[in-house]
């Protein structure tokens, strides 16, 4: 199967997943928390001559990294390009919206170059022109070898620089549903969570700091069969297009039955508790 109607499914799974959370909100807390804190430990000198270069790898849409570049922005005069920011993502209708969010929000400060491709092609075309300052993974570590990925973006960071990742913990219902199904499929298991990445920087020695973000979904639309968003938000939690058309009804069951333990009622929802950990990696 070509890979654009598998990025355009995952897109549309991903959309429902983030519709039915607040992902996105206890995300941008924590970034507008965390990320000026850094900023103000850094002797950073940011000038039109001198900007601060960012790579963000499968951004999505862009809104995390309007919160990142206001957060930065916040203590610098407006109306120069003090941010030179490179997009790298290979969903061209995620570029789309990415634009546009950039365009709405009005950031004259920011210059953007967007690569529509992936991160293993981008990191493999010699585009190491500059050093950046900080290279970010919001939504996509799990799509990559991290020991490779984290080893090339620290190669490419600038002394005093960030890497900074979102990833979810060994206990969140996603990383407890894969396992599970790939228990019944007799698969090995290969999916990650934050304490692989916490390995692979301990391994090399690296400095970091991590910091919880919790959040909620609201699973109800899971358990109907007939329901288009609840059969997406469950391919986006088993990773896995059309998960009750291509596996057996026997394995789906199952795996019903796990996200209904894995959550409770409240307020005519089912909510599930989300533990990710905002994972910063200094240079």
């Amino acid at each position: 199967m070509s890979v654009l109607p598998i990025l355009d499914h995952y897109n549309h799974s991903y959309f429902v997943f983030w519709k039915c959370s607040n992902i996105d909100q206890s995300t941008a807390a924590c970034l507008k928390e965390v990320i000026p804190n850094i900023l103000s430990k850094k002797e950073l000198v940011i000038s039109v001559e001198n900007p601060i270069r960012i790579l963000s790898v499968g951004s999505g849409r862009g809104e995390l990294d309007m919160v990142i570049l206001r957060s930065i922005l916040a203590g610098y005069k407006a109306g120069r390009a003090l941010i030179h920011q490179t997009v790298v993502e290979p969903s061209n209708s995620s570029l789309v919206d990415f634009k546009k969010a950039a365009a709405s929000d009005d950031i004259p400060e920011v210059v953007f170059s967007f690569h529509p491709t992936t991160f293993q092609e981008f990191s493999n075309g010699n585009q190491r022109e500059r050093k950046y300052f900080m290279i970010h993974f919001l939504h996509s570590i799990y799509y990559m070898d991290i020991k490779t990925a984290l080893a090339w973006s620290y190669d490419n960071l600038q002394n005093g620089g960030i890497i900074v990742c979102l990833v979810r913990t060994a206990q969140q219902p996603i990383y407890q549903t894969l396992k599970m199904l790939a228990s019944l499929k007799g698969k090995a298991f290969c999916h990650i969570c934050s304490e692989d990445v916490t390995d692979v920087i301990k391994e090399n020695g690296w400095e970091f700091e991590k910091h919880a973000v919790k959040f909620y979904l609201d699973l109800k639309d899971i358990l109907d069969a007939e329901s288009t968003e609840g059969n997406l938000l469950l391919d986006f939690l088993t990773l896995t297009p059309y998960f009750r058309k291509t596996e057996p009804i026997e394995i789906a069951q199952q795996i019903e039955e796990l996200i209904k333990e894995l959550s409770y009622i409240q307020d005519g929802k089912m909510v599930a508790k989300f533990d990710s950990e905002l994972i910063v990696i200094h240079k």
